[in-house]
């Protein structure tokens, strides 16, 4: 669900359907992708529309074509057209983050964190925060071009103040014993995490 600068609301489903309405008071359409209600879209699982403005946005989340996830549609027109973007690694797209600035952030299953500043119409990437482990990133937020915070499936939080070039691992609420995992089976996942 994405709100852009314009007021238009922006709604993509995990069965890769796509909607929009063009403000508060204003009726949902269907967006150009639109699948059989019958069936589920095989590769086209879409986690979420992110759209600058009226016109400029893209859509990500588990996006394959053969045995490649390393692109996300992005649209200049509103969504009438699509057009493939390549971000880097094959990778399950399962955070973002954009401002109305033009820079979006993105993390997935590649561990790396993807970055664009030229409304996504092209990404460069950022090394893994943790070099080794496991650190799937499922929250992204910047409070602007330098400053953010990341969140994983394991419950670390980490802080950067160079747009991803340098980190710092913070106690979360787990570290911190503010809480007891019930089941130790399921994963502790923080799913948003937001500066103030």
């Amino acid at each position: 669900f994405c709100i852009s600068k314009d007021s238009t609301f922006w709604i993509a489903t995990k069965t890769g359907d796509l909607y929009f309405s063009d403000g508060f008071d204003k009726p949902w359409k269907y967006g150009t992708f639109k699948s059989n209600e019958s069936e589920l879209v095989s590769g086209r699982t879409f986690e979420r529309a992110s759209f600058f403005n009226h016109d400029t946005g893209y859509i990500s989340g588990f996006i394959q074509k053969g045995d490649k996830q390393d692109f996300i549609y992005w649209t200049n027109d509103g969504g009438k057209n699509w057009q493939e973007v390549k971000f880097g690694e094959s990778s399950w797209i399962d955070a973002n983050y954009i401002d109305y600035e033009g820079n979006a952030w993105m993390s997935g299953s590649s561990q790396l964190i993807y970055y664009s500043n030229d409304f996504g119409k092209t990404w460069t990437s950022f090394d893994k925060i943790e070099s080794t482990g496991n650190m799937r990133i499922s929250t992204i937020y910047f409070e602007n071009k330098y400053k953010g915070v990341v969140g994983d499936f394991w419950n670390r939080i980490y802080l950067t103040g160079g747009n991803c070039k340098t980190w710092e691992k913070i106690p979360s609420p787990l570290d911190q014993k503010r809480y007891v995992r019930t089941d130790e089976h399921i994963r502790p996942t923080i799913y948003k995490a937001q500066i103030f």
